[in-house]
């Protein structure tokens, strides 16, 4: 049976800051700076915007809610892991 729920105003904003939290990882990896400052701390500034986004989402039974709010929680919750391991094998 196919999802008839509709695509609504919070399932697309939480679906356009995925996207912009991906790119800021993209940008991280491909070593860009914009005047001091790494793209990937915009994660730790959108994702959790996108979080609350999807959990509206889901309160109003959007269409994907639940998917938009576990992808925000892993970006959220991904930079650490990464900083730890390039502070072990980059050093401080």
């Amino acid at each position: 049976m196919p999802d008839r729920r509709k695509w609504g105003v919070w399932s697309g904003l939480a679906c356009t800051t995925v996207i912009i939290g991906v790119l800021a990882w993209v940008l991280n990896f491909t070593g860009m700076e914009y005047e001091g400052m790494h793209p990937v701390l915009l994660t730790l500034v959108v994702n959790p915007f996108g979080v609350v986004f999807g959990i509206i989402a889901m309160i109003r039974k959007e269409r994907k809610a639940l998917l938009w709010t576990v992808l925000h929680l892993f970006l959220s919750v991904s930079i650490f892991p990464m900083w730890f391991i390039g502070t072990l094998l980059f050093g401080p």
